[in-house]
This record gives structure tokens, C-alpha cells and sequence, in this order.
């Protein structure tokens, strides 16, 4: 570490950035998965209002839903990571 940093304070503030920068990730992360939920939600709805009305659930509309939900566990795998990666980088540092 001394290597490529000069200094302790050096040393702490990319240590800062690095986390700043998986936060970053985490909230983007969240606001997409927010964001999928609320799809989800909404096709719920309507598919709802749908056989309500009488009307068949088309297949494109369960594979869509289906498409989401792949979405959001990719969304949970990602988060996930990130939390792995905080951890390998305050060890590291």
C-alpha cells in the first residue's frame, strides 16, 4: 500500500472513494429496482382488471411479468455483489 500511496490520509481517502462509488451503484440500483417493482405492480393490475372484465391473460403479458421478475432477482444478485465488494475492498485497504 505505502507503494502506491504516499501516506495514511492517502490511503483513507481512496478508501472513501471506493465506497462512495459502490454507494453510487447501490442507489442506482435501487432506484431500478423501485422502479421494476412498480411495473410489476402495474401489470398486476391490469391483468387483474382484465379477468375482471372477463378477459383472458395473454401470454406476452405473463412473459413480460416474468421478464420483471428476472429482472429484480438480477437487481437482488447485483446488490448483493456490491455488498461483497465493500467488504474486499475495506479489507484491502
Amino acid at each position: 500500500m505505502l507503494v502506491q500511496y504516499q501516506s495514511e490520509e492517502e490511503i483513507a481517502t481512496a478508501l472513501g472513494l471506493e465506497i462512495t462509488q459502490l454507494g453510487y451503484d447501490t442507489k442506482l440500483i435501487n432506484l431500478s429496482f423501485d422502479a421494476t417493482n412498480s411495473t410489476i405492480r402495474e401489470f398486476i393490475r391490469n391483468a387483474a382488471d382484465q379477468q375482471r372484465a372477463g378477459q383472458p391473460i395473454r401470454p406476452e403479458q405473463q412473459k413480460e411479468v416474468a421478464r420483471l421478475y428476472r429482472h429484480l432477482k438480477r437487481d437482488k444478485n447485483r446488490l448483493a455483489n456490491i455488498e461483497q465488494r465493500k467488504a474486499v475492498v475495506r479489507a484491502h485497504f
